[in-house]
């Protein structure tokens, strides 16, 4: 287990100021060999002086009515060697965001995992180009924990936290997969390199995908409505979604057409939830 986390000041609620986001350096995901997995093993992700461990998620625990992970100390998985730079780019942007809005109080303490490279013939997971991410753990205590995170009864400000985790990764890679996308996402998110062998990070606009999932969630949990969770892009999700971008001051944004809209969106939407507030 890991040892107690060292605990700063309480996580008070801070309401973003949409002038000061300025989109954050980003990989070039189609850059780099595609490759198989290599040899070498990594323990920490984030880069730029916000490298944290990696853990391995042992099992779970009661918690309020539900359950969340529980995880081992430092742990080494294997990554394709570009997806793990990928990895860096997800993490730096969650953890600076996180230090931006709290006046640098609180950052993360861990990641959890429950595995990279894994024998699942069709998966990027056989390549070591997917990370499937179990929790987030902030140096005060807090923490997004994707077995629970995402349900009715964790309360709107966890929903938000738990949206933020998966939208940090949207902006670095095409394929998030959330509860509702798979019986396994149930208890974590998917995060990979690479979609219907594709690199694009560009949002899927119409017909069903998990960037639809990702949508409807998100409308949610920051908006409050009672949008359909099924996967299906239709006119009520775009309706919200239209409204959603209004509400972050991004209307006339094109996240389906340009790269830079969608990571202007994807970093807005995780500065509002890692502190659980609304746009």
């Amino acid at each position: 287990m890991l040892p107690d986390h060292p605990r700063g000041p309480e996580l008070s609620r801070r309401t973003l100021l949409r002038g000061g986001v300025v989109l954050a350096g980003a990989a070039v995901l189609g850059a780099g060999p595609t490759g198989t997995a290599h040899a070498g093993s990594y323990s920490r992700i984030g880069t730029g002086g916000y490298a944290v461990p990696t853990t391995l998620r042992t099992g779970f625990t009661p918690y309020d009515g539900g359950s969340i992970g529980t995880h081992s100390g430092e742990w080494a998985f294997v990554y394709d060697d570009w997806f793990h730079l990928l990895c860096d780019s997800w993490l730096e942007t969650y953890h600076s965001i996180l230090r931006w809005q709290t006046a640098g109080a609180v950052g993360v303490w861990f990641v959890g995992c429950a595995g990279v490279t894994v024998d699942k013939p069709g998966s990027n997971h056989q390549t070591g180009n997917a990370f499937d991410a179990t929790a987030i753990y902030h140096t005060d205590g807090g923490f997004v924990d994707c077995n629970y995170s995402h349900l009715g009864r964790a309360g709107v400000a966890a929903n938000r936290r738990y949206a933020a985790l998966a939208w940090s990764g949207r902006k670095h890679l095409p394929e998030v997969g959330i509860v509702g996308t798979g019986a396994a996402h149930a208890n974590h998110v998917h995060l990979g390199r690479f979609k219907n062998g594709s690199t694009s990070l560009l949002l899927s606009h119409w017909g069903r995908s998990w960037d639809a999932w990702l949508v409807q969630y998100t409308c949610r949990a920051f908006l409050g409505v009672p949008i359909a969770l099924d996967g299906d892009w239709g006119s009520q999700t775009e309706g919200w979604f239209l409204e959603l971008l209004r509400r972050l001051g991004l209307a006339g944004r094109n996240p389906f057409g340009s790269v830079a809209d969608l990571q202007q969106l994807a970093h807005l939407l995780t500065a509002y939830g890692v502190v659980g507030a609304t746009p």
